[in-house]
């Protein structure tokens, strides 16, 4: 494998997580049917300070985390 071809797979790898992550969020925030501001807070805390999400651009997953809100 050329090192092109894993950098694309490492960034599909990468969008794939986020894309997870926010659907994630997105399924517990919805749970109870409603979405509340102190969530949104909370989430945006969690990617913003927890290590496990160092990599993610806190603001893409918000915007994916709106869509699937939507």
């Amino acid at each position: 494998m050329s090192p092109a071809s894993s950098e694309t797979g490492s960034a599909r790898q990468h969008q794939d997580f986020m894309e997870a992550v926010a659907a994630v969020c997105a399924l517990m925030a919805s749970a109870d049917e409603t979405f509340q501001p102190c969530e949104r807070s909370s989430i945006n805390a969690a990617i913003s300070t927890d290590p496990a999400f160092a990599e993610l651009d806190a603001d893409a997953v918000g915007h994916l985390l709106n869509d699937f809100l939507a």
